[in-house]
Order: structure tokens, then C-alpha cells, then sequence
């Protein structure tokens, strides 16, 4: 077994180094974009679109780095998962059936079985702690809306209507924006204007948008929904979104802010469910407004669930 873990703890940390190559990567190709666009709002002369022209030709070779990298870490995930099935097989015939340890080698088990999906779990590197996650999350995190507010009607509510985009994205609509959804919703009915708030005098009052909306937006992409009822009491609610996503369907929650983010703020808040640890007590959420990926606890994230309905993709979207 020494020998086991010694090339478990190795390719662990191997996995942490390419995951954060990877970042990297992808930081400095964002920061180049966005640099770029910057600039492009005071220089705007043939030498501004020669030095587009070469910002473009080193981010498509950036780019490029991140396919061998992301061959790589598949790889090692891979082997770690190899490596984690056979310590698990070794504990439980040291320990036996009734074995003090064999109820949690029987949890990995059922879990890993149980899941019913193509996609899968693998070891992944999140908030310091390797953990098993279902479907990449820091892959879908990096084809997502990240920060809310980026639109040309002046909303900076747009939480909502930004997971939305999210939704859509992960079904494949890569190209959908929050500008798109921010004008579906304007052309939507009138409960849905209403709620948008255009008027207000503050841009964060602006752009907000309840679940029913949600689904309404989300139909006008032709992506079908439903409201799940939430049932806070013994963890049911968890269970349930816990489930959906480990089955490939997009879930949005609604939260309360103060007790999710705990810096002060109030108001209601809509997040995207992407991840789901493989013993269910973990979740990987995308949030438009703190502007970053996170993982909420199963137990944390029921305190905070504000009684709206969830969001749910009717087919699976991933």
C-alpha cells in the first residue's frame, strides 16, 4: 500500500501543477483580450488593428498550449481514479465486511455506481482540497459568464439573466451573451419587464429577474425548463439538486446573499449549480455577482436557499 499512495500523492500533486499551468494560461489570455479592447477605446488607427491582429495570433497559440494540457491532466485524473478504486478495494478487504471502515468504502461505491452518467467524476483540485467532482468543473466555469453588469442597457441586477446565458452555454450555445438575454427579457411579457426595473435610479436595481422569468427567457432560446418547489427541511432540497446535476441537468438556486456570502450584504440572488462532489456534501457553484467559482457545502447551501423555486433544465445539458 506504500507504494500505492506514494504514486497516488505524486500524480496529486502533478494534477495541482497542470491545473494551475492551465490558469495561468487562460488568465493571460483573457488579460491580453481585455487589455486589448481596453486600449481599442482611444486608439483606433491601422496600427491599433496590426496590434489586434498579433494580440489575436498569440492568444490562438495560447490556446493551442491548452489542448496537450488538457490531454494531460484527463490523464492523470484518470490514473488517480485507477489508484483511488484500488485503495479503496484494498481497505475493504483488510477491514473486512464488517469492518469499521467498510461503511465508507461502501458509500464510495454506491455513490460511483450510482450516478448514472457518462461524464463522470474525477479527482480535481478545488479550494485547496482534492476532491472528487462530477463533469470538469473548471473547464465549464471557463466558458461561462463570470461577472454580471457587462450589457449595453446599463443593468448590473442581471444574476439571473446571466446564469441563464450560463444554462445555455453549457447545453452548447457558446456564443449566447448577456446582452442576448438582457433583450429577450426586454421583449418578454410583461410580468418579466416589469421585474427588470429599467427605470430605477441605481444600475444594480435594474436587470433582476424571479425564476418564473428565468423559464420564460430560457423557453425564447428554445431550452426547456421547470420549477422545482424547494423543501428546506432535512436536507431535501440538497438532495434533490444534488441529483439533478450528477444526472447532466442545469440547476439554478435562489439564495439570500447575507448568509451565502457573509461580508453584510442583503438581497435575494440567483447562482448556477455546475458540480456536485461524489459523496454530495459539496457543490460548485458559478456566481455572477461575487464574480468567481466557489464550493458551498450541502449543509450551508440549504441555509441559504431563499424559498424560490429552482430553475431546472428539463433534458440534461451535459
Amino acid at each position: 500500500m506504500g507504494g500505492v499512495s506514494s504514486d497516488s500523492e505524486s500524480l496529486s500533486q502533478l494534477l495541482r501543477k497542470t491545473q494551475q499551468v492551465q490558469a495561468e494560461v487562460r488568465t493571460t489570455r483573457q488579460h491580453l483580450r481585455q487589455k486589448c479592447q481596453s486600449m481599442g477605446s482611444s486608439w483606433r488607427d491601422r496600427k491599433y488593428q496590426e496590434f489586434v491582429r498579433i494580440i489575436e495570433e498569440c492568444c490562438s497559440a495560447l490556446q493551442k498550449v491548452e489542448v496537450p494540457l488538457e490531454q494531460g491532466k484527463r490523464g492523470i485524473q484518470v490514473l488517480l481514479h485507477a489508484i483511488s478504486q484500488y485503495e479503496n478495494v484494498q481497505m475493504g478487504s483488510m477491514s473486512g465486511s464488517a469492518g469499521r471502515n467498510s461503511g465508507n468504502v461502501d458509500n464510495i461505491v454506491n455513490t460511483s455506481s450510482s450516478s448514472g452518467n457518462e461524464i463522470g467524476f474525477a479527482p480535481t483540485l478545488m479550494g485547496g482540497r482534492m476532491m472528487s467532482l462530477y463533469g470538469s468543473p473548471l473547464d465549464v466555469y471557463d466558458s461561462l459568464i463570470h461577472k454580471q453588469g457587462n450589457n449595453s442597457h446599463d443593468m448590473a441586477g442581471t444574476c439571473g439573466l446571466c446564469q441563464c446565458a450560463n444554462l445555455l452555454r453549457m447545453a452548447g450555445m457558446s456564443e449566447v451573451t448577456e446582452n442576448d438575454v438582457v433583450e429577450a427579457a426586454m421583449q418578454s411579457s410583461e410580468g418579466v419587464q416589469r421585474i427588470l426595473n429599467q427605470s430605477a435610479e441605481n444600475p444594480q436595481d435594474r436587470g433582476g429577474i424571479l425564476p418564473s422569468g428565468c423559464q420564460e427567457v430560457l423557453g425564447r432560446f428554445g431550452m426547456e425548463t421547470y420549477l422545482s418547489p424547494v423543501e428546506d427541511y432535512a436536507g431535501r432540497t440538497t438532495t434533490e439538486i444534488s441529483n439533478l446535476v450528477r444526472s447532466g441537468h442545469g440547476v439554478m438556486v435562489g439564495v439570500n446573499v447575507e448568509r451565502l456570502w457573509n461580508n453584510g450584504q442583503e438581497g435575494n440572488h440567483l447562482i448556477s449549480i455546475i458540480s456536485v462532489s461524489q459523496d454530495g456534501n459539496d457543490f460548485v457553484i458559478s456566481d455572477t455577482g461575487w464574480g468567481s467559482i466557489g464550493i458551498v457545502s450541502a449543509s450551508h447551501l440549504n441555509t441559504c436557499l431563499t424559498g424560490q423555486p429552482l430553475v431546472v433544465t428539463t433534458n440534461r445539458i451535459r
